[in-house]
């Protein structure tokens, strides 16, 4: 459950929330820009801003915001260093980060609306916070993202909200199922298909952001390319997962896994290689798909291809 879900959830049940947003993070820091937490008005926590008592302490300006009904964002810098002459968080991990804290309440269901229109259809939009107001706006690659401060006074932090990095899982049995699941934990949009009517599995899901019963002939027009698509085949049969295999290759890919044995992954690449694809591209595929932990159950093997893809995901950001 994304932020803004949570916040509507809040709202549409007649309470008050505070968000709290680590808006800057320096050095060796628990909370990273973008952690976001939320208390509402019956103290209820949801979400994380880095844990350990730097949090704790933050959480009681949030329910104090509450109780006094301070309507004026709250911008807070902790310093995790013992020596620090000012704003000590009581931690020694030796960096800073710093929260702003703005209390919302019902007359932003609209706008909260919005923010989870965009991020259900992951669409590339801009949120952004002062100390005055919250707001939201198309998103512009003119606009610098991040935290600019001139003063106490004269601050802004905004960020990209939607257009995600996106997982599309070819395949709605059990482990699409559990691999859903683990990678909507993870904040990936997640997309699911699957060619069979009436299947339990797929009607079960209600982790993935949308659901697809499609022809296995038309896949490649519902999945797009670019450096945050993720791709992981696991349909019922090898014959459908050679056809998505044929019909996606081609196309450019964050990352493109598939569930399969040595065998069948072998025998799915000759095939591939005598309809003239070439070894470059074949070599895309991750299969078997996963680290190898040994998995057996569904769960396990999603925690394995969540693992994969997140050490993938990070690769060339380091």
């Amino acid at each position: 459950m994304n932020f803004a879900t949570h916040i509507l959830s809040i709202l549409k049940e007649g309470k008050s929330a505070v968000l709290m947003i680590v808006v800057e993070n320096i050095g060796s820091s628990s909370g990273k820009s973008g952690f976001k937490m939320i208390v509402d008005s019956d103290e209820k926590l949801f979400g994380t801003i880095g844990g350990g008592i730097a949090e704790f302490r933050i959480v009681s300006e949030a329910k104090k915001m509450i109780s006094e009904n301070v309507s004026e964002t709250k911008l807070i810098r902790q310093v995790h260093n013992t020596a620090s002459e000012t704003d000590k968080s009581g931690m020694i991990c030796s960096g800073e980060h710093t929260v702003a804290l703005i209390q919302i309440k019902k007359d932003k269901i609209e706008f909260f609306n919005k923010i989870l229109e965009s991020i259900e259809n992951n669409e590339k939009s801009i949120f952004k916070i002062n100390k005055n107001e919250i707001y939201f706006e198309k998103y512009s690659s003119e606009i610098k993202t991040g935290f600019k401060k001139e003063n106490p006074e004269k601050w802004e932090y905004s960020e990209i909200i939607g257009n995600r990095n996106s997982i599309y899982i070819l395949g709605a049995g059990h482990v699409g199922l559990a691999l859903s699941k683990t990678m909507t934990d993870l904040d990936f949009h997640v997309e699911i298909f699957d060619n069979r009517n009436d299947l339990n599995t797929f009607e079960q899901n209600e982790f993935a952001n949308k659901k697809h019963i499609v022809d296995y002939e038309e896949i490649e027009k519902y999945i797009p390319e670019g450096d945050n698509i993720f791709v992981a085949v696991m349909t019922f049969s090898h014959q459908s997962d050679f056809l998505v295999c044929r019909k996606l290759l081609k196309k450019d890919f964050k990352y493109f896994g598939m569930l399969a044995s040595k065998n069948k992954l072998k025998t799915i690449k000759e095939k591939l290689s005598e309809e003239g694809f070439s070894e470059a591209e074949l070599n895309k595929i991750y299969s078997p798909i996963g680290i190898d932990i040994k998995s057996e159950t569904p769960a396990e093997i999603a925690i394995s291809i969540a693992a994969q893809i997140i050490e993938i995901k990070h690769r060339f950001e380091i």
